[in-house]
């Protein structure tokens, strides 16, 4: 018979999490002072931070393997495995630990992200995609490394 509880402690998060997303095997913590900390479905490893440079994140996503963090002051950084283009613009780098800038987003108020492509808001209610979009970017383009402006 299975036994649930409502609550478990993860190990070394010590501080009040004000966000969660999970993804296929992992899920990441985004804290009150603007850390990210993540940990795997099984909770085999120790939580680990995620080193996101500036001035701490508001909020996480992620698709697959792929996580987005959007920063206090409008940046993306992503961080995980993809061979989609998520990461950036750099088609050789599929996956990294350490989380890396999305060149052309500043300012973004929002972060959501779908099957192998991410999107960014911003308060104009602009948007801006990237990755392998499945034409679903608007334009008729299959890949984006770099974020596209969506027209609607």
């Amino acid at each position: 018979e299975a036994q649930t509880t409502d609550s478990f402690d993860i190990k070394n998060i010590t501080e009040e999490i004000i966000h969660i997303t999970n993804s296929s095997n992992d899920f990441c913590a985004t804290t009150k002072s603007g850390k990210v900390q993540c940990w795997n479905y099984f909770l085999s490893t120790p939580p680990r931070t995620i080193k996101v440079p500036e001035d701490g994140v508001i909020s996480t996503e992620s698709e697959g393997f792929v996580y987005c963090a959007l920063t206090k002051i409008g940046n993306i950084k992503c961080w995980g495995e993809d061979g989609y283009g998520v990461l950036g613009p750099n088609p050789n780098v599929t996956k990294s630990d350490e989380a890396l800038q999305i060149h052309g987003i500043t300012g973004a108020s929002d972060i959501k992200m779908g099957h192998q492509i991410a999107c960014a808001e911003f308060k104009s209610k602009s948007v801006k995609c990237w990755g392998t979009g499945f034409k679903i970017l608007g334009n008729g383009s299959e890949r984006f490394l770099v974020p596209y402006e969506v027209k609607f």
